[in-house]
């Protein structure tokens, strides 16, 4: 969902698009201009003169205009997928945080459950004599600590709703699920698989666009 609706994601694939268009108009040739001359132009009399005009370079400019706009749509590629990365890095770190504190949000509710019950135990102990008011007036302050944190947690949770809604570039509210919380380790055996990674592969795209602009301008 996020790689299709996203708009910084659709912006970089329709700059793409535009770049693999712009590589096809490499061999545009200008347009004939037409030059045309009427009166005493060489002798006392009027005669008419009719010029064509045609300007073209030499094939190895072509060429080397079309290996321009062809490593300039390449670039564009790679800004997809570094773009389409960092999406999706972003919408996982949002999504565990959601998580994260949906249960810490769950903890506080049980905790409020059990200090309101033992609110309830010492003002009843307080009626019949069995403990002084700071028992209870205790229990009323840590209960008060914990709405205050719920009421704060409603509204980080809320934001983090609303960054994620903005990611997936939709009005529906997701609520995270996940099966196991324990995240497994990554090792990395194959350095060679790190040369792949998006923005490495942009950073090198973009020297060779480097190197065909220079191509151009010789």
């Amino acid at each position: 969902t996020a790689l299709r609706y996203n708009l910084s994601v659709r912006s970089e694939q329709l700059n793409a698009e535009y770049l693999k268009k712009i590589s096809a108009t490499a061999y545009t040739i200008p347009q004939t201009s037409l030059l045309v001359d009427y009166g005493q132009i060489n002798s006392a009399y009027s005669d008419n003169r009719i010029s064509l005009s045609q300007s073209m370079k030499f094939p190895t400019v072509y060429a080397r205009q079309k290996a321009f706009y062809s490593e300039e749509w390449k670039k564009g590629l790679k800004a997809v997928a570094v773009k389409e990365r960092e999406l999706v890095k972003e919408v996982s770190k949002v999504y565990y945080q959601l998580v994260y504190l949906k249960e810490k949000q769950k903890l506080l509710e049980h905790t409020d459950s059990l200090m309101l019950a033992f609110h309830q135990v010492a003002q009843l102990r307080l009626k019949v004599g069995e403990t002084n008011v700071l028992e209870t007036a205790t229990s009323e302050t840590q209960r008060g600590a914990i709405i205050v944190q719920l009421r704060e947690l409603k509204e980080d949770i809320e934001l983090l709703q609303l960054r994620l809604k903005w990611l997936l570039n939709t009005s529906t509210n997701y609520i995270p699920s996940v099966a196991a919380y324990k995240i497994s380790g990554v090792t990395i055996t194959d350095t060679s698989m790190l040369k792949e990674h998006p923005y490495l592969q942009q950073l090198k795209q973009e020297q060779s666009v480097s190197q065909a602009r220079v191509a151009v301008e010789k």
